[in-house]
Order: structure tokens, then sequence, then C-alpha cells
């Protein structure tokens, strides 16, 4: 939501306590929006892979028309 919000020029934050989350959703609220993920596209980077757009970022960017530099 950050990167989102940063590519927008919009906040993009809205803070919600955890109890909130969890009193709602339970365990499915700590699982999905609580819990944070590091995914890593490891056998294509090994084999070589060059993605158009590496970053977030870049792909939002390119996704939305935001460039603020030119890309490449």
């Amino acid at each position: 939501m950050k990167t989102l919000g940063a590519v927008l020029h919009r906040p993009a934050v809205v803070p919600v306590p955890a109890f909130a989350l969890e009193l709602m959703f339970g365990q499915m609220g700590r699982e999905t929006v609580l819990a944070s993920q590091n995914v890593v596209p490891r056998k294509l980077l090994d084999a070589g892979f060059d993605f158009e757009h590496p970053t977030l970022e870049d792909a939002l960017r390119s996704e939305l028309g935001r460039w603020s530099r030119p890309p490449g």
C-alpha cells in the first residue's frame, strides 16, 4: 500500500488496530491481513529470467501510466 500511495501521490495507509482485525476475522485476519510475506521467484531468477518490471513500483507505474522518469 505504501508503494501504491507513493506512485499515486496519495496517502494509502489507514491504520487499523490489530485487535480489531483479530476480533472481526479471528485467525483468518492474522494470517491474511496482519502477516507479511517475502515472496521471491527463486527458480525464475536462478534460470536468468529477466523481468520487464523488476520492482513493484516499476510495475505499478507502468500499469497506471505514472512514470515520473522515463522507463528503462
